[in-house]
């Protein structure tokens, strides 16, 4: 079963880094999606790989949205 997590950034920065991380941890590009208008990060993974992906967004201050 997949899931997606959600998480808002506040600049550039952030998105970039937090787009890279998930990146070398081995999510695959077109499974994250980057909303510029609600400038929200959103990553579709398997539901086990969800603590990672929270984690990883923890770590770059993103705020989790549902």
């Amino acid at each position: 079963m997949t899931r997606t997590v959600s998480g808002v950034y506040e600049n550039e920065d952030q998105l970039k880094n937090t787009w890279d991380e998930l990146i070398n941890s081995g999510i695959f590009r077109e499974d994250i999606h980057d909303d510029e208008e609600n400038r929200t990060l959103k990553v579709k993974v398997p539901a086990e790989t969800v603590p990672e992906i929270e984690e990883i967004f923890d770590r770059h201050g993103l705020s989790r949205s549902s």
